[in-house]
């Protein structure tokens, strides 16, 4: 059985394109001849194709041509998706993954490309099912992204023959905000890439100096590290609010590094951070290379995330691999991810506060539980989990499949 995993973007850059690099690696650990399922990676951008050309991985690239682009639109408007459906026409998608004999497609992200494959058998990934409880943040009203992201939703529960999310509390979003079946939906953890280039090349990346940050790091000052793009729902605001309060309360060393590519408020935040006299406690970085990202993981003292969304991200993952002490927004992540990591009210700059200076203060009494978080990194992100989740959609879509062929 031909099973085809469809990664969908234009971009080399943030949380799903790492994502979509982990998950290649793990499908080509498991393809070899005696399996009896075929793994098939499909791209849409040239930039990722030509990047996998370079590591001699086998693809196939679905080339977004101008005429394939006016006919996959007319496929989805009413009038031509009719006449399309009427008169038995394959749209170019379609065409595509049937020349290429695919049986079953993998989404690894929400991916408007589900539209065109209503005719195909398909599962995918959610990352993010909560949407419509923040849906009022400017991102996810410029250029009507939520209303794309939450018709997408809908399509994948209408249509898809499994669903794939990182945790319990994401399968209950489906079910409230979408009367998902809950039957339909499995969970399947997020897999980082950082790990998987450490330990490709960790030699290499343990020689990195630490005067790639571009300033002289006291070895006496406490790093909070938040890697995330700048998009207002990430919250860095706030953390700017919590550095102005702790050097107002405590007169020992503390920075926090942000880094993430501009989505639009960089210039904000790094205005208010001047105009608060912040700029020796905050320093922003725009997206860096992974293995400087890996070294700052090895930098810094803690993560600190202050986002809205996200059950489970990556930097938290990589956070547990690295054995960091994480500060999360409470009632965000997982309720059983939650326990494991020390949680702070949004609504609270006090909270925060308070938890970062005893930090400071006594570090050692918040580490008690690294060597436990990366035992959770081994056991959850590992081939072994990867696998038993495809296999049991792959078992059970092939017992299907035999009713018709």
């Amino acid at each position: 059985m031909q099973i085809g995993f469809f990664f969908d973007g234009d971009s080399e850059v943030g949380g799903i394109f790492q994502q979509a690099s982990a998950y290649i690696k793990k499908i080509i650990d498991k393809s070899d001849n005696k399996s009896q399922y075929q793994f098939t990676i499909i791209v849409n951008s040239k930039k990722i194709s030509q990047s996998l050309k370079k590591e001699n991985i086998k693809h196939l690239f679905f080339n977004k041509s101008i005429t394939t682009r006016v006919q996959l639109f007319l496929f989805t408007t009413r009038f031509f998706g009719y006449f399309y459906s009427k008169l038995k026409i394959r749209n170019p998608f379609e065409k595509f993954l049937k020349k290429n004999k695919i049986d079953l497609l993998v989404f690894n992200s929400s991916s408007y490309y589900v539209f065109y494959a209503r005719n195909f058998n398909y599962v995918s990934n959610i990352w993010n099912t909560e949407l419509k409880n923040i849906n009022f943040f400017p991102e996810f009203k410029k250029n009507s992204s939520f209303t794309r992201h939450d018709a997408i939703i809908k399509e994948i529960v209408l249509y898809s023959f499994k669903i794939i999310v990182f945790s319990e509390d994401n399968i209950k979003d489906l079910q409230s905000l979408y009367n998902c079946p809950k039957e339909k939906v499995l969970t399947q953890t997020l897999f980082p890439y950082l790990p998987i280039l450490y330990e490709e090349k960790k030699n290499e990346i343990d020689k990195i100096e630490k005067d790639f940050i571009g300033f002289d790091l006291d070895p006496k000052t406490r790093v909070f590290l938040y890697p995330a793009q700048y998009y207002s729902h990430k919250n860095h605001k706030f953390l700017i609010d919590v550095a102005e309060n702790i050097r107002n309360k405590i007169n020992k060393k503390f920075l926090f590094i942000f880094t993430g590519i501009d989505r639009g408020n960089l210039d904000y935040l790094k205005k208010i951070t001047t105009n608060l006299n912040l700029n020796e406690n905050i320093k922003f970085f725009n997206n860096i290379k992974n293995e400087h990202l890996i070294k700052l993981y090895f930098i810094c003292d803690a993560l600190v995330s202050s986002t809205y969304l996200g059950r489970l991200s990556l930097p938290l993952l990589e956070a547990f691999y690295f054995k960091k002490v994480v500060f999360y927004s409470k009632g965000v992540l997982d309720n059983k991810l939650e326990k494991k990591i020390h949680s702070f009210d949004l609504n609270n700059k006090e909270d925060l506060t308070n938890k970062l200076i005893d930090f400071i203060n006594n570090k050692e009494n918040f580490e008690k539980d690294l060597d436990n978080n990366r035992i959770y990194y081994n056991q959850n992100c590992s081939n072994i989990s990867f696998e038993s989740t495809y296999k049991k959609i792959f078992k059970q879509f092939e017992f299907y499949k035999n009713k018709w062929e």
